[in-house]
């Protein structure tokens, strides 16, 4: 630790002021910041790919940002499709597809290594209000999506197919306003937070081994 000790002399008052200079030669300490990466717009969610070289952001001016986590810098840019905001990405566990939820409900679905083609593979309507949950289950075959600015709304698209189930959730399934949600790590249940307290878990046939 080095100390340096500065007189300055502001309208015949002398402000003595202490500085005290960090300095860490052998190890990086946890939780220090290595680098801020600075786009155009705010930031407002962001996700790593799943091998950790790229992350993914998207913010208030519905563009997404591609950055690269080894030279740390921005790789690439484009437009969300439609979006005025984008308020939530993420990255499909098997690294094919990004998806992108925007203020308007749309939730764009990419092919992640198309970088030439800003068009989405697929456009998902189904939600009318913000989207700000949004998640690939572990063998991206599946995607939740909700929006806690209406009740009820939350969706699930069979990625293969690109389709969205319409047989779950019903009008008769007890959701309330989703404020959360996840599936277990081998896609057995998905879980299910709402405005009421309750965390609300549902088997999924094809996943679940008893």
């Amino acid at each position: 630790t080095l100390a340096a000790v500065y007189f300055l002399y502001i309208d015949k008052t002398i402000l003595l002021i202490f500085c005290f200079f960090f300095f860490f030669f052998k190890q990086k300490t946890a939780y220090e910041m290595l680098r801020s990466l600075v786009g155009s717009e705010m930031c407002i969610r962001d996700s790593f790919s799943p091998d950790g070289k790229e992350l993914i952001s998207g913010g208030d001016e519905g563009c997404l940002y591609i950055w690269d986590v080894r030279m740390q810098r921005c790789s690439g840019k484009m437009e969300d499709d439609g979006a005025l905001r984008t308020t939530c990405v993420t990255c499909s566990p098997d690294g094919k597809y990004w998806a992108a939820g925007s203020d308007t409900g749309v939730v764009n679905i990419y092919k992640a290594k198309d970088r030439s083609n800003h068009t989405p593979v697929k456009a998902i309507m189904n939600l009318t209000t913000s989207v700000d949950n949004i998640k690939f289950n572990h063998d991206s075959q599946l995607l939740a999506i909700s929006s806690r600015f209406k009740k009820e709304a939350l969706k699930l698209v069979h990625v293969r197919s690109m389709t969205v189930f319409q047989n779950w959730p019903t009008l008769k399934t007890p959701l309330s306003t989703v404020a959360s949600l996840d599936f277990s790590p081998q896609s057995s249940f998905l879980a299910i937070g709402n405005d009421r307290g309750k965390a609300l878990m549902y088997n999924l046939c094809d996943y679940y081994v008893a």
